[in-house]
């Protein structure tokens, strides 16, 4: 009986565990007891996909910024199709999403662009489909190990993003031969940490739900033999210590705090707009745009209000504009320089509505240029520091975090509809800094 049948029923209703079966395959991403995503009209009443409905799935991963809820997405989608040639279809339509051009309009092509941060999404999923797909079509050993690691190299590229760590704890678990169990044990912890860390709300219930499902099914299998040995009843908190001891962390990694993201924002672009003399004329442009229409509502149309990224990035241009105010008999600028600034991105970060040159969309010009500017300065400010691989990651991890919390403002407050703005720039320029894509 092919895989898929053996799970579809489970996979549409959640109502009955499931113990056997690949984890990939078998097991929900999404549990029953976790807030569930919007419905889907390609979906049929079963959980199942035509394959007619496809190109809308490839639509539906596009606008769906939750890793979590795309992995949902992926695994209803695969489990439903019928035959290895709609399986192949599918993936390489998924291939070709993951290699979509991060340069629109280079070589005259008219692709729309992706950032890199979206395109290290798009072949994460993909990586995550293929090895999905072998457990689905019987291949042998040696492929479901090289679709693993193809995982592996997807999942180091998003070192925050705890959805994907806990993909590959499923995917690296023994139970499948492609893992060991401290590389297993690694990785869910590893996953385990960044959910602690995440900010309250929907996308971190649903993320404690699939911690919750394998501490009490899959891991179970690992580890019970050895804690009832141990004279400990077996219990998700027996496992979990268990994961800890064979991971080498005994206590959970101290993550950044919103204060010290707080100081590191704010410093990284105050230093760096000193040690670039940008002239005032473009601090003020930037934070007192001329724009028309409902982006006027905004006091700061290029900044999300409360976003953990943008507001020290707001507060440091403000303290560099009123520098003047707390010089002590000073005469000039004692601490600026020619400004170092590079003139496309000094013409870039001043341009509005009354900006010479015709832009035809002069806001989307400027915030290129503010997530230049704030890309220049992390990673000014990373390289100065010269942190420890440990050490970077987890201010790699923090950003990733803020940047989650922007984008979630950023749709709630309307940024979207008044101001056209799709991506914060401050949030995009500090996680590409960080080199956390």
């Amino acid at each position: 009986m092919r895989r898929p049948a053996l799970c579809a029923a489970f996979l549409a209703t959640f109502t009955l565990p499931v113990l056997a079966g690949p984890p990939l395959v078998c097991h929900p991403w999404i549990t029953e007891d976790a807030p569930r995503p919007s419905a889907r009209a390609w979906m049929d009443r079963n959980g199942r996909v035509a394959p007619e409905n496809e190109g809308a799935v490839i639509q539906a991963l596009d606008a769906e910024p939750e890793t979590l809820v795309r992995m949902d997405i992926l695994q209803r989608v695969l489990v439903s199709l019928e035959g290895r040639a709609n399986l192949d279809r599918f993936l390489r339509a998924l291939e070709a999403r993951a290699t979509a051009p991060t340069n629109p309009g280079a070589g005259g092509s008219d692709a729309p662009e992706v950032s890199a941060s979206s395109l290290a999404g798009r072949r994460f999923d993909y990586a995550l489909a293929v090895a999905t797909a072998q457990y689905l079509g019987g291949r042998n050993r040696e492929g479901e190990e090289a679709s693993v690691a193809r995982l592996r190299a997807a999942v180091a590229a998003r070192p925050g993003d705890a959805a994907a760590w806990l993909a590959l704890a499923r995917a690296s678990t023994p139970l499948m031969r492609t893992g060991t169990l401290e590389e297993h044990a690694k990785v869910f912890i590893r996953a385990s940490d960044l959910v602690e860390a995440m900010p309250e709300g929907d996308a971190r219930a649903r993320l404690q739900g699939v911690l919750r499902w394998d501490l009490e099914n899959l891991e179970a299998y690992l580890f019970d033999t050895e804690i009832q040995k141990s004279g400990v009843k077996p219990s998700p908190e027996a496992r979990l210590a268990a994961l800890r001891r064979v991971s080498g962390r005994a206590e959970p990694r101290r993550e950044i705090s919103s204060e010290e993201l707080n100081r590191f924002m704010f410093f990284a672009v105050l230093e760096g707009l000193y040690a670039d003399g940008v002239p005032d004329e473009v601090v003020s442009k930037l934070l007192r745009p001329k724009v028309a229409g409902a982006a006027a509502k905004h006091e700061y149309p290029d900044f999300i209000y409360g976003c953990p990224i943008c507001v020290p990035v707001i507060e440091a241009l403000r303290a560099y504009a009123m520098r003047r105010d707390y010089y002590y008999a000073r005469k000039g600028d004692p601490y600026l320089g020619p400004s170092s600034l590079p003139e496309d991105l000094r013409v870039a970060l001043s341009t509005d509505l009354e900006s010479p040159g015709g832009s035809s969309d002069p806001s989307a010009t400027r915030r290129a240029g503010i997530q230049r500017l704030i890309d220049r300065y992390v990673t000014r400010r990373f390289e100065s520091l010269h942190l420890s691989e440990e050490d970077r990651s987890r201010w790699q991890m923090a950003i990733r975090i803020g940047m989650k919390l922007g984008m979630e403002l950023l749709r709630s407050q309307r940024y979207d509809a008044d101001c056209g703005m799709e991506r914060c720039p401050s949030c995009e320029g500090a996680t590409s800094g960080s080199g956390a894509q």
